[in-house]
């Protein structure tokens, strides 16, 4: 069974890659289809870093990554390795005491938190402060928003990203005012990467599932089951030895 990701370089003032934003793609066919976003997200962290192997994906660079409010408000951020990802809030979410909480624990913790498709509204004021990254569309900003967004955000030590760099002009303009990366169709459009997952038996899935909702769960059990199951003993050491967890040695039994 095929797994999907879209990945759209992310690149600094010297044009150098600096990251990825992985996309939801469920084919080859390079578009976002109308998925519930929770379960695009959920895709995007499960295949990436569960089932490829985020390292793969990215050569080690940071790995943007959308986040719903859902996500945000059940820590979802805090299961993934700090120094392999970006955690981005998309737009449409209201920066609320609840969300305001979530970006400060993300925060304390060490991860770098980015607002995505940024446009400026008082309410984001407290919002501030747990920041690291603006995103600014440049296709629904002029050169005077540009401005005025770098005025405001470098002297807080907040960085800037054009995303949606279309010409050498809008790359060019955005690097003068002090826009540290940038995102485009000028530099690369996303490109789907495709993987390989082998079939495993639904036999083997069902008795997992029942072993496991057993009131008088058994370990051996359900080590049996997964031992005689290669594709699930596969599943199972993929994720055992992914970013998630960061053990210093792999595990291989």
């Amino acid at each position: 069974m095929p797994l999907f990701v879209g990945r759209q370089p992310i690149l600094d003032r010297a044009q150098k890659t600096f990251g990825y934003e992985l996309l939801f793609r469920d084919g080859t066919e390079n578009v976002f289809k109308n998925l519930d976003p929770d379960k695009a997200s959920m895709s995007v962290i499960d295949t990436s870093f569960g089932q490829m192997g985020v390292r793969k994906i990215t050569g080690g660079k940071k790995a943007f990554i959308n986040f719903t409010r859902h996500l945000l408000l059940e820590d979802y951020g805090q299961l993934l390795p700090k120094e392999h990802v970006v955690i981005e809030v998309l737009e449409n979410i209201e920066p609320d005491e609840e969300i305001i909480d979530a970006c400060r624990r993300l925060k304390q913790s060490g991860y770098i938190v980015a607002l995505d498709d940024f446009q400026y509204r008082p309410e984001y004021e407290d919002l501030f402060k747990f920041i690291d990254l603006i995103k600014v569309d440049l296709s629904v900003s002029d050169e005077k928003d540009r401005m005025n967004m770098a005025e405001k955000f470098l002297p807080l030590k907040i960085e800037l990203l054009a995303e949606r760099v279309e010409t050498l002009e809008e790359f060019e303009q955005t690097r003068e005012m002090g826009y540290k990366y940038f995102q485009g169709y000028f530099f690369s459009k996303p490109v789907v990467i495709e993987a390989q997952q082998p079939p495993e038996s639904k036999l083997a899935r069902i008795q997992l599932l029942q072993e496991v909702n057993r009131s008088d769960f058994d370990l051996d059990r359900a080590e049996s089951i997964i031992k005689h199951d290669p594709t699930l003993s596969w599943k199972l050491f993929r994720y055992i030895n992914s970013a998630i967890f960061g053990f210093r040695h792999e595990i291989k039994s």
